[in-house]
């Protein structure tokens, strides 16, 4: 009797087999995606900074301003800084920490490094965020300054 639930069991797996492959191929499982590959990433690249919060610093009292009414500054050009090749063929990779002060117009004011990595990544750093425009931060709809801090990385993909 042993043998024969054995026989049962494996011709019940073999038939629950056969029954997926079949859904499978019926539902297209089978075929390769219709989206192309990402492309590959650079060996190294800048990484710009992820969205603003909903709140920003006040850059003449340093308070946080948040609540109802408020929204922080949010760039809308960021263009990446380019990789200094002296840093590159050193191959160094960092995250350079900038303090901004965006307008009330949307430009930058102010950078200030306030995390280093090393002068030439830093001074790539700075004059890309120099460059970015803002939609300027508001309280109440009225355009405000407002101070945010930039972590701008620099990898270098290891070989």
């Amino acid at each position: 009797m042993r043998a024969a639930d054995d026989i049962t069991a494996i011709a019940m797996k073999h038939t629950a087999f056969i029954v997926l492959a079949i859904a499978a191929v019926a539902c297209g499982a089978h075929q390769k995606p219709a989206v192309p590959p990402a492309p590959p990433r650079p060996a190294a690249a800048a990484i710009p900074p992820a969205a603003p919060p909903a709140s920003y610093f006040d850059p003449d009292t340093g308070a946080t301003v948040s609540g109802p009414g408020v929204v922080g500054p949010r760039a809308t050009y960021q263009p990446r800084a380019p990789y200094p090749r002296s840093a590159l063929t050193d191959k160094i990779s960092g995250e350079v920490f900038m303090t901004v002060i965006v307008d009330a117009n949307g430009l930058v004011e102010s950078v200030s490094v306030t995390k280093s990595v090393r002068k030439d990544l830093d001074d790539a750093a700075v004059a890309a965020v120099r460059t970015w425009r803002f939609d300027p931060a508001s309280k109440d709809r009225h355009p405000v300054r407002a101070r945010l801090v930039i972590t701008m990385g620099f990898y270098v993909k290891a070989s």
